[in-house]
């Protein structure tokens, strides 16, 4: 996936994932000007590539803020199709606002991983958003 900030900067994240069912989630902080799978600033760039396979998913159009999304929606992208006919794979993107928005008295989920992103002296740099999340099969644990 990739995205494309204010200042026309574009970041490409690669997320690799195995068999049916994996999923990985990334926050990107707003504003975004577009939004999409591939990279947006190269439309000769696949979508995704079934590697197994060695087949080339074209990636959907990319969405636009303000048209495609708005900063906050929950933005869903997956590969679509029959699991069993590999070439009926192709790439879907859908945005929502549904449920998108903060409930008074919630945590903020954003502002508290950017806080520790700032106090950790992440902000601003690219790194592996899988780095926020634990490895496979680890689950945390309290201290007794």
């Amino acid at each position: 996936m990739s995205w494309e900030n204010p200042t026309g900067r574009v970041f490409v994240s690669r997320i690799d994932l195995a068999d049916e069912g994996p999923v990985a989630a990334t926050l990107i902080e707003c504003p975004v000007l577009s939004l999409g799978l591939g990279n947006v600033s190269d439309p000769t760039v696949p979508g995704a590539v079934l590697l197994d396979a060695e087949i080339d998913l074209e990636r959907p159009p990319s969405l636009i803020d303000g048209v495609g999304f708005d900063c906050g929606d929950l933005v869903t992208m997956r590969v679509v199709g029959n699991a069993n006919v590999l070439s009926s794979a192709r790439l879907e993107i859908v945005s929502t606002s549904l449920g998108a928005s903060v409930p008074s008295g919630s945590p903020d989920l954003f502002g508290n991983i950017r806080q520790v992103l700032d106090d950790e002296g992440f902000a601003g740099r690219m790194s592996t958003n899988l780095a926020l999340f634990p490895a496979p099969g680890v689950i945390s644990q309290s201290a007794p």
